[in-house]
């Protein structure tokens, strides 16, 4: 199948379903008989994975947020899950039967002209908010992440790999404690928001149950409501149609649309060099003369760069007082 299909509620997903979330929305999934909850949030693209008898059910997470809650009593032992991430695995272990934690995942966004990211292509972690969570890498490295602190996945923030939980001391806390609760963890603002979302409404209405997504989710982009060309345009870019979204940014007037191509764009730039030359043809036939320095302005420029280097400093400059819209936008 080439395109995405919407479904109902209360529907059984099997496992190796691809499941993409756009931001209006958030999904619950029982999981465990409802020993377990899982909540992935707007904006998410995840996946369901095989079980095995060792782990009976994961997630991979490609982008996103997802809260993990335990729904047993605090001296039970809890669940045992796979979680992916890109191409690593790990085995995540509650500790404790009640354990809630969240788990984010975004693509890097570069800030230099064709950056290569190699493998540290991710920045997010595990967010432990109550009881304690064993988590252990494909090389059985182990950490322990106790309530209020959390874990970075990301390579470049990984703990030293000769450090396992044998040796932890007070010196070698696992990560960090984060200094507030972020609000996409707060249960208790979740559980108080409004049960109707205006956006989610003016969304949910464009889709068909027999018609697939693509055609359900593109008219929008001719929309005069600018808040439901943003949602088309913003679900676009979860599923990576990126000529679509160039072209949305070619011929949009509103502000918010741009942006959210631009977000789009930038946190799916390619790799290969076959895929560089191809996004700078699509840039070219949607932007033509001047298509270039908007390629680079793509791409993005580092902070230091601006203000130590008065040549790109002018650059932008030129750009925001002479650029077409969606050219200012970048260069600001």
């Amino acid at each position: 199948m080439n395109d995405w299909l919407a479904v109902t509620h209360d529907t059984e997903i099997p496992a190796g379903t691809q499941i993409a979330l756009p931001a209006p929305f958030a999904a619950r999934f029982e999981v465990g008989r409802k020993l377990y909850s899982v909540r992935l949030l707007g904006g998410s693209m995840s996946r369901l994975l095989e079980a095995s008898d060792e782990l009976p059910f994961g997630f991979e997470l490609q982008r996103g947020r997802l809260i993990f809650e335990g729904q047993r009593e605090s001296d039970v032992p809890g669940a045992v899950f796979s979680l992916a991430v890109r191409d690593e695995r790990w085995r995540v272990e509650l500790l404790a039967g009640n354990t809630v934690l969240g788990v984010e995942v975004f693509p890097r966004r570069p800030d230099r002209f064709e950056q290569d990211f190699g493998d540290d292509v991710f920045r997010g972690g595990i967010l432990v908010v109550k009881g304690s969570v064993r988590v252990t890498d494909d090389a059985g490295r182990t950490r322990v992440v106790a309530g209020n602190s959390w874990l970075s996945l990301a390579r470049r923030d990984r703990v030293d790999a000769k450090f396992t939980e044998a040796d932890q001391s007070k010196r070698r806390l696992p990560e960090p404690q984060y200094r507030a609760l972020p609000d996409w963890l707060d249960l208790d603002k979740l559980a108080a928001s409004p049960k109707t979302n205006p956006d989610a409404e003016l969304f949910e209405g464009t889709f068909n149950r027999q018609q697939e997504f693509t055609e359900a989710i593109e008219p929008l982009l001719a929309s005069t409501d600018k808040r439901a060309v943003t949602l088309a345009v913003e679900c676009l870019a979860m599923l990576g149609r990126r000529a679509t979204l160039i072209n949305a940014l070619a011929e949009t007037k509103h502000a918010e649309v741009r942006q959210a191509a631009v977000d789009g764009l930038r946190e799916q730039m390619p790799s290969s060099k076959t895929e560089r030359r191809k996004l700078k043809q699509e840039l070219a036939e949607a932007f033509g003369k001047g298509s270039d320095a908007f390629s680079a302005l793509l791409w993005g420029v580092a902070d230091d760069d601006v203000r130590k280097s008065r040549f790109t400093w002018c650059q932008l400059l030129a750009v925001l007082l002479a650029g077409r819209r969606s050219s200012r936008a970048l260069a600001w």
